[in-house]
Order: C-alpha cells, then structure tokens, then sequence
C-alpha cells in the first residue's frame, strides 16, 4: 500500500511499516488495505 502514496516499506516482518508522500492517495491505499483484509 505504501507504494500507493509513492513511498516504500521497512522494518521486520512482524512489525513492519510503510510511508509514503502522496497525501493525495491515503483514501486510495486505505481502501486497498480493507480489501487486502476482506481477502478480495
């Protein structure tokens, strides 16, 4: 999702983060995420 927000990832596996710069795109890559969970 973090490259949704032009931004990239770090961190181990179980506590992992992300960023990005795109402010313009946090709905977008909020909305990715719900799907991720749902399993879509």
């Amino acid at each position: 999702m973090s490259k949704l927000v032009g931004g990239g990832r770090g961190g181990k596996p179980g506590i992992a983060q992300g960023g990005g710069t795109d402010v313009n795109r946090i709905e977008e890559a909020l909305e990715r995420g719900k799907e991720m969970v749902r399993g879509r």
